[in-house]
């Protein structure tokens, strides 16, 4: 019967041909197949299931949000300090820099003066330096020094004038008071040579006749 199958058949397949071990071998190969098929699942598959596709429960999506606000708290905060230091600098450089032209215009100022007023009483002076500095500050460039030292120079005229007043009241009174002194000790002596002829001993007597005399 297999034999009459196989010559009416189509595709003539001998039975008897057909080796054992191939049977095995094509049954092997579709079941490894079929192994390897159900191991692999697509990665979009797996991801399926998380929040956000990265997720697994709302509690870790939760604590992540926590933990970013966190961070962007200390970033804000190190942002706030940085702006900060760096607007202080630059207050800092822009202190520094009107420091320097205000210190150039004086120079500048002191090199225009130098040949009139380089002297011991003026430029060569640590304390006209002090007053011309303090002065330049308050006025800036609306200073003039020509009257400003016009100023000084009077002031300094004054005081000497008060002292050369104050040396010469406190001479008259020292000569006052020695003259006093003086007329003191003499009224002193003249009351004593007024003694009473009477009260005088006989030597004192003799001393007064011979003054008299």
């Amino acid at each position: 019967m297999l034999k009459q199958f196989s010559q009416n058949s189509e595709k003539p397949y001998d039975l008897e041909f057909i080796e054992p071990s191939v049977l095995e071998e094509n049954s092997t190969s579709k079941n490894v197949g079929s192994e390897k098929k159900a191991e692999y699942i697509p990665q979009k598959y797996e991801d399926i299931n998380l929040i956000g596709g990265k997720f697994k429960s709302p509690q870790e999506l939760s604590k992540a949000y926590i933990e970013l606000q966190r961070r962007f708290g200390i970033q804000a905060k190190e942002l706030g300090e940085l702006r900060k230091i760096a607007q202080e600098y630059e207050n800092h450089l822009e202190r520094c820099r009107e420091s320097k032209r205000q210190l150039d215009e004086f120079q500048n100022l002191v090199k225009n003066i130098d040949e009139k007023y380089n002297t011991d009483n003026y430029l060569k002076n640590r304390e006209f330096r002090e007053i011309l500095k303090t002065a330049y500050d308050g006025f800036g460039n609306k200073l003039d020094v020509d009257t400003l030292v016009k100023l000084i120079d009077n002031y300094h005229n004054s005081r000497l004038a008060q002292a050369k007043k104050a040396e010469a009241i406190l001479s008259e009174s020292d000569n006052a008071t020695d003259l006093l002194a003086y007329s003191s000790d003499n009224a002193a002596k003249f009351k004593s040579k007024k003694k009473k002829l009477t009260d005088m001993t006989p030597e004192e007597l003799d001393k007064a006749l011979d003054e008299l005399m």
